[in-house]
């Protein structure tokens, strides 16, 4: 399990920087129209649209790398956002989808390992009768209260 783990860092990790090009790209790409004098610049709302779909994918990108990064160190708080980056990883096909599917399977083989009942162990009963005598143990705390009880008593 531990292997898969490491595996599922390092995926997030390679797949967040491709979202950190990705994002790049998109931002070279739109904020080029102005560079080049043409007479068709894109109307304004492409330029939002790429600014705010290239953030949201270096926020994700970042998010990738440090969960990967906790997922392989075993920190259980980025296991938890390592699960919900692979669920969002969902939404970017081909590679993500990938990833997002690899990240459900890995927990969820985790999950369902850690919960499955073990046959083989038999059920120990404990007996009153075989329970150990511990009424001739002493020490100076038990001493001393029942001594006091004592004291109180009389």
């Amino acid at each position: 399990m531990y292997k898969e783990k490491i595996l599922l860092g390092a995926l997030h990790i390679a797949i967040s920087i491709i979202y950190i090009v990705i994002s790049a790209a998109i931002c070279g790409i739109l904020y080029s129209f102005d560079f080049f004098d043409g007479k068709e610049t894109p109307p304004q709302i492409i330029h939002v649209t790429g600014a705010v779909l290239s953030f949201f994918l270096f926020l994700i990108s970042l998010c990738g790398i440090t969960s990967g990064i906790g997922t392989m160190h075993n920190n259980q708080f980025s296991n938890i956002i390592t699960l919900i980056l692979g669920c969002v990883d969902l939404i970017f096909i081909p590679i993500g989808t990938a990833v997002g599917i690899y990240t459900i399977w890995v927990f969820m083989k985790n999950d369902i390992s850690r919960n499955k009942p073990n046959h083989d162990k038999k059920e120990t009963v404990i007996n009153e009768n075989e329970l150990p005598d511990y009424h001739h143990v002493s020490s100076p705390i038990i001493d001393s209260i029942s001594s006091r009880e004592e004291e109180c008593s009389e």
